[in-house]
C-alpha cells in the first residue's frame, strides 16, 4: 500500500531535476532574449530617429555651405545665389553636382525645368538615374527669398503638417537651415528630411534580423540547457541509486559503498562528500541503534518479565484489596470519609447503605445523624470544620464533643472518629459506624440477668430479713386494700403515713436488689405526692396503683422461688434447697456478673451448702474403737477435734472417704496388742488422736497414734524385692523412705487379711489428696507411734471460672493443641508458648479472622504459614494429594478449621451460646504484614512443630473499630 501510494507521488512529480534545469535555462534565456529584443528594438527605433536627424542636419549644412560658398558662386558671375537665374544651366549642374555629392536625386528639385528638358541642357550628365528616382535616401527643398527653386519632396509628404503624414512623427524630421549671402542677410532655406520610408524599411529589417537572431539563441539555448542539466544530474544517479537502496531498505549495500562522481563539479563534489559523510555517521548510528536495539531488547524482556511480577503483585494487590473490601463490608461496621467540606466520599462500606438505607455519596455526615435536629447538625458541623483545619490545636478538645452514639431507624449506632492525613497538607476524617442495637439488648438482658442473680444471692443468704420485710409488705398491702387506705382519720397525717411506709419498704427492697418492686413503689411515691399536691381532690384509693404495685411484688418473688424453690417462703428457721440450684446458680453468677460482684456473692452462695469439716470425720471415732475391739487391741474413747470450720462437702467427701484407710492402719498396724503394749512398757490401752485446724487458706489434718512405729527397715527390704539396690537405698531419706508407703501396691505385711496388706489402702488416699493438691506428711519413731499431716487448700482452681478474655484464650489453646495432634496427621506439638499480652501482631501468610460478640467483644485471628495451611489442606483434604491441587482450597479449608475449632471451644464453655456470638470466618493473605490496635489488650499464643507455625491472637475491644492509619503495615 505504501509502495503504492509512493509510485502515485513519484508519478506527480515525474519532472525530473534535468528537465527543470533544461525549462530554467531555456526559459531564462528565452526571458532574456525577449528583454534583450525589447531593448534593441527601442533602441534600433530610436536610433534610426537619430540617424535620420543626424543625416538631415549634415546634408543641410553642407548644402548650406556648398549654397554659401563664395567660390561657387563666383562661377556664375554672381555675389549670391538669389541673383542667379535658377534656369542657368550652369546652375542646374551645379546643384546636379551637389545631388551627386550627397546621393539624392536632385533632377527632381528643379521646379523650372522638366526632367526631359533636363536631359536636353547641353553637357548634362544623368547620373545614377533609377537610383534616384526609384529610392530617394533624402527629400531636399531650397527657398530662395521665400521662394522654392528647389525640392525632392513628394506631394504626399506635409511638412508643414507632419501629423498627417502616413508614417507619423517618430521618423518624419525636418532640418531646416538659412544661408546667406556674403553680407550676412538671410537669403534663403534649405529644409533636408531623411526618408522616412527607408528609416522604416532598416528598422524593419534589423527587428525581423533580430527576431530570427533571437529565435536561433533560443534553440540554441535550449540544446545547451539539454546539454548543462545532463552535465549536471548526471553526477546526482549514484547519489540517487544509494538513496534508492537507503529507501528501499538495502542499507547495508548503501552502507558499504561510497558515492563517487566522474568529473564533478566543485559542489556535486561537496554534495558528494557530505552524503558519503551522512552514510558513514547514519551507518555509526546505524551500528549504536543496533547496541540499543539489543540491549532494548534484552530491557524490553527484563521489563516483561517485571511487568508480568508487577502483574502478579497487581492481581495480588486486587485480590488483597477485594478481600478488604469483602471484611469491611462484612465486619458489621460501617466506613465513610470526608473532607474539609463535610461532603461524604463515593468510597463506603455495604454496612453504610444498610444503615442510611439510602446512597450517602456527596451527603453531609451531619444531616444523615440528625436528620431532624438542623441546630445539631449545624453545631457537628462547626466542630468538624474546626477539627479539619490544617494548623487546628484543639482537635483532642474538640473531638470528645462529637456524637458518639445515635438513634436512626430505631437502631442504636456507635460512632467512633479517626482523623487521617493522605498528605502532608490535608487532613480526613474517617467515621466508623457500628450497629450496637443487639449489643444494648444483650447487655440490657445481662443487667437484668444480674439484677435477679443479684436479688436472688442476697435473698437466699439473708432469707430471714427478706421474708420479714416481704411478709410486712404483704400485711401492709392486705390492710390498705381493706381500709381503702384509710389509717388515719387525718387526711394529711394518712398520707405522709402511706408515704413513709412505701419509702421505708422502696429502701428495704432496694437492700435486696428487687428492681421491678423498687421501681413500682417509687412510681407509688410520685402518685401519692401528687394526691398531696392536690390538696386532696383524689383520693388514695382511686389514685394509687395496687394492681401494679402487688403484679411487680408477685413478680420479683416468683423469679426468687424459680430459682431457689417453693418452700423459700415458707417461715421455719431452716428450709430445703436442692443442691443442684445452688450449683446453677453459681454457675449462672459466675458467667454473668463482673468479677468484683463474684468475689463478693460467690462465697455467701457457697456457704449455703458447706458443712463442718467435722462432720465429715464424725464416723471415724467409733468405726476405729469397734476395729480394735475386733482385733483384740483397747483404745482410749476419742473424738474429732476441729475448729467450726465450713467447707465444700462435694469437694472434701472423697477425700474423708479415703481417711478409712487411714485410721484402720493406724488400728491395724500401729496400735500394738495389750501384751505387747505391757510388755513395751506402755499402757496397755492404745491412743488414736485426729485434730483438724485452719492454717491461712487451707486445712490442716492430723491423725496420730503411739502404736509401734513404721519399721523403716521393713520398707527397704520391701523396696529391694521390688528392684531397689542397696546404693539407691542408702541415698533415700527417711522422708523419702516414708513416702513409699503411698505407693501402689506397697505394704510391709506379710499377708493379706480382711483389714488389710494388699498395698492399695494409702495409695488410693495419696490420689485423693493429689486431686485436691494438697499434700502428706508422716512423721514416725519406731515403737512410739506415727503421724500423718494432711494439708488441703479450701478452695481448688478446678471450679467452674467466668467466662474471662484469659480463660477463653486458655480453653482456645487446649482445643487447637487437641485439633492439631487428632487431626493433622504426623504432627506433634512441641512447643506450646504460653499466652502473652502485646499491642502488635505479626501476621504469617494465611490469616482466618472470626468476630465473636457478646460478654466479650473480640477479634479472633488465627494465623498459619505455608506450610502449616498446606499440612492443615493435606490431612482435610483426604483425595487431593498434590500441593498445586490443593491451593485453590487453602483458603476456604483454613475457614472451615477456623470455625470448627472457635465452635469447639464455645463449646467446652458450656451454656455459653446465650452470650457470645460467633461471626462468618473471613481470610486474608499477606507477606510480612502486621496488625496494630492502640486502645485494645492483645492475646497471643503460638503452637510450632518444625516448620509448622500455627498462631492465635485475640483482639479485645470495646466496640469493634480498627484504626486505620496503624491498621496493615509492612
Amino acid at each position: 500500500m505504501k509502495k503504492k501510494e509512493k509510485t502515485k507521488q513519484m508519478q506527480k512529480t515525474k519532472h525530473s531535476l534535468r528537465h527543470k534545469i533544461t525549462k530554467f535555462m531555456f526559459l531564462n534565456s528565452s526571458v532574456s532574449n525577449l528583454i534583450l529584443s525589447i531593448l534593441v528594438i527601442v533602441i534600433i527605433v530610436g536610433a534610426m530617429n537619430t540617424f535620420g536627424m543626424a543625416t538631415s542636419n549634415i546634408i543641410a549644412s553642407q548644402i548650406v555651405g556648398e549654397l554659401e560658398n563664395p567660390m561657387s558662386i563666383g562661377k556664375f558671375g554672381k555675389k549670391s545665389v538669389e541673383n542667379i537665374d535658377p534656369d542657368n544651366e550652369q546652375y542646374q549642374r551645379w546643384l546636379n553636382a551637389i545631388g551627386n555629392k550627397f546621393y539624392f536625386n536632385m533632377s527632381s528639385g528643379f521646379v523650372l525645368r522638366t526632367e526631359e528638358e533636363l536631359m536636353n541642357m547641353e553637357n548634362f550628365e544623368k547620373t545614377d538615374t533609377e537610383g534616384l528616382t526609384e529610392v530617394e535616401f533624402v527629400f531636399v527643398e531650397i527657398d530662395v527669398k521665400e521662394t522654392p527653386v528647389f525640392s525632392t519632396l513628394p506631394e504626399s509628404m506635409d511638412i508643414e503638417n507632419p501629423e498627417n503624414n502616413p508614417l507619423g512623427t517618430h521618423y518624419f524630421y525636418v532640418s531646416e537651415q538659412a544661408f546667406r549671402n556674403s553680407l550676412g542677410e538671410n537669403v534663403g532655406t534649405v529644409r533636408v528630411m531623411f526618408n522616412p520610408y527607408i528609416l522604416v524599411s532598416i528598422t524593419f529589417i534589423l527587428i525581423c534580423i533580430f527576431i530570427f537572431a533571437t529565435l536561433l539563441s533560443n534553440i540554441v539555448s535550449f540544446f545547451i540547457s539539454k546539454v548543462m542539466a545532463k552535465s549536471l544530474t548526471n553526477p546526482l544517479k549514484e547519489l540517487q541509486l544509494k538513496l534508492n537502496n537507503l529507501a528501499e531498505g538495502d542499507i547495508e549495500s548503501a552502507f558499504t559503498t561510497e558515492v563517487s562522481l566522474k568529473k564533478p563539479m566543485l559542489e556535486m563534489a561537496n554534495l558528494a562528500s557530505a552524503t558519503n559523510l551522512i552514510i558513514e555517521k547514519m551507518r555509526d548510528y546505524a551500528e549504536t541503534l543496533e547496541d540499543h536495539r539489543v540491549e532494548l531488547t534484552a530491557q524490553n524482556e527484563e521489563l516483561e518479565e517485571k511487568g508480568t511480577h508487577l502483574i502478579r503483585i497487581n492481581n495480588q494487590l486486587e485480590s488483597m484489596n477485594v478481600q478488604m473490601k469483602d471484611i469491611l463490608d462484612n465486619v458489621g461496621q460501617g466506613f465513610l470519609r470526608f473532607d474539609e467540606d463535610l461532603m461524604i466520599h463515593s468510597e463506603y462500606s455495604k454496612e453504610c447503605m444498610d444503615i442510611f438505607n439510602h446512597n450517602i455519596t456527596n451527603r453531609v455526615f451531619s444531616k444523615l445523624i440528625f436528620p431532624d435536629d438542623p441546630d445539631q447538625g449545624a453545631f457537628v458541623d462547626e466542630l468538624l470544620v474546626m477539627i479539619l483545619k490544617e494548623e487546628s490545636a484543639m482537635t483532642k478538645l474538640y473531638l470528645p464533643l462529637l456524637p458518639d452514639e445515635v438513634c436512626l431507624n430505631d437502631h442504636i449506632i456507635e460512632i467512633d472518629y479517626r482523623l487521617s492525613k493522605r498528605d502532608a497538607n490535608k487532613k480526613s476524617m474517617i467515621v466508623i459506624l457500628t450497629d450496637i442495637t443487639e449489643k444494648r439488648k444483650l447487655e440490657a438482658q445481662m443487667d437484668k440477668e444480674q439484677h435477679i442473680l443479684k436479688m436472688v444471692v442476697k435473698a437466699l443468704v439473708n432469707r430471714t430479713m427478706f421474708i420479714e420485710v416481704a411478709e410486712s409488705f404483704e400485711r401492709f398491702m392486705a390492710e390498705g386494700i381493706e381500709s381503702q387506705w384509710q389509717f388515719a382519720q387525718n387526711q394529711e397525717e394518712n398520707l405522709q403515713y402511706i408515704m413513709r411506709q412505701l419509702h421505708t419498704f422502696k429502701g428495704n427492697f432496694s437492700q435486696f436488689d428487687v428492681v421491678q418492686l423498687s421501681d413500682a413503689l417509687h412510681i407509688a411515691e410520685n402518685q401519692l405526692l401528687n394526691i398531696i399536691r392536690s390538696e386532696g381532690s383524689c383520693n388514695v384509693d382511686s389514685c394509687l396503683d395496687t394492681k401494679a404495685l402487688m403484679s411487680a411484688y408477685d413478680h420479683d418473688i416468683n423469679i426468687i422461688k424459680t430459682y431457689i424453690g417453693d418452700d423459700y417462703m415458707l417461715q421455719d428457721d431452716y428450709f430445703l434447697i436442692e443442691k443442684s440450684r445452688i450449683i446453677e446458680i453459681e454457675y449462672k453468677m459466675q458467667t454473668i456478673l463482673s468479677e468484683q460482684d463474684c468475689k463478693i456473692l460467690l462465697p455467701e452462695i457457697r456457704s449455703l451448702c458447706y458443712k463442718p469439716i467435722k462432720d465429715l470425720f464424725k464416723m471415724y471415732p467409733d468405726y476405729t474403737l469397734k476395729l480394735a475391739e475386733r482385733l483384740d487391741k483397747t483404745l482410749y474413747n476419742f473424738e474429732i477435734e476441729s475448729e467450726n470450720l465450713l467447707v465444700d462437702e462435694l469437694r472434701f467427701q472423697d477425700f474423708s472417704k479415703s481417711m478409712v484407710h487411714v485410721f484402720r492402719n493406724a488400728v491395724d498396724h500401729g496400735i500394738e496388742s495389750p501384751d505387747e503394749r505391757v510388755d513395751a512398757g506402755k499402757e496397755m490401752m492404745g491412743s488414736v488422736k485426729c485434730l483438724i485446724k485452719k492454717r491461712g487458706e487451707s486445712v490442716e489434718i492430723t491423725i496420730m497414734d503411739d502404736g509401734r512405729g513404721i519399721d523403716l527397715e521393713r520398707i527397704k527390704e520391701k523396696l529391694t524385692h521390688s528392684g531397689y539396690g542397696p546404693k539407691q537405698l542408702d541415698e533415700m531419706s527417711v522422708s523419702t523412705l516414708l513416702s513409699k508407703i503411698f505407693d501402689d501396691n506397697f505394704s510391709t505385711k506379710e499377708e493379706v487379711t480382711l483389714f488389710s496388706g494388699r498395698g492399695v489402702g494409702l495409695s488410693a488416699v495419696k490420689k485423693e489428696v493429689e486431686a485436691l493438691q494438697g499434700t502428706i506428711k508422716v512423721d514416725s519413731e519406731l515403737g512410739k507411734g506415727t503421724t500423718f499431716i494432711f494439708e488441703l487448700p479450701l478452695e481448688g482452681k478446678t471450679e467452674i471460672e467466668a467466662i474471662v478474655p484469659m480463660h477463653l484464650m486458655e480453653t482456645l489453646a487446649n482445643t487447637s493443641a487437641d485439633y492439631l495432634r487428632n487431626q493433622v496427621e504426623g504432627h506433634p506439638i512441641t512447643t506450646f508458648t504460653e499466652i502473652l499480652k502485646s499491642k502488635k501482631i505479626e501476621l504469617k501468610q494465611l490469616t482466618a479472622l472470626v468476630s465473636l460478640k457478646g460478654v466479650i467483644n473480640a477479634l479472633i485471628m488465627i494465623s498459619v504459614n505455608q506450610p502449616m495451611a498446606q499440612k492443615l489442606a493435606s490431612s482435610f483434604l483426604i483425595e487431593i494429594n498434590k500441593d498445586e491441587d490443593m491451593e485453590p482450597y487453602i483458603e476456604d479449608v483454613l475457614a472451615e478449621i477456623a470455625n470448627t475449632v472457635l465452635g469447639n471451644t464455645l463449646g467446652r464453655l458450656d451454656d455459653t451460646s446465650e452470650f457470645l456470638h460467633m461471626g462468618i470466618p473471613a481470610i486474608i493473605t499477606n507477606n510480612g504484614a502486621y496488625v496494630k490496635y492502640t486502645n485494645a489488650e492483645i492475646l497471643t499464643f503460638n503452637l510450632q512443630y518444625e516448620k509448622y507455625e500455627w498462631s492465635v491472637h485475640m483482639i479485645q475491644i470495646e466496640s469493634n473499630y480498627i484504626e486505620e492509619e496503624s491498621l496493615w503495615q509492612e
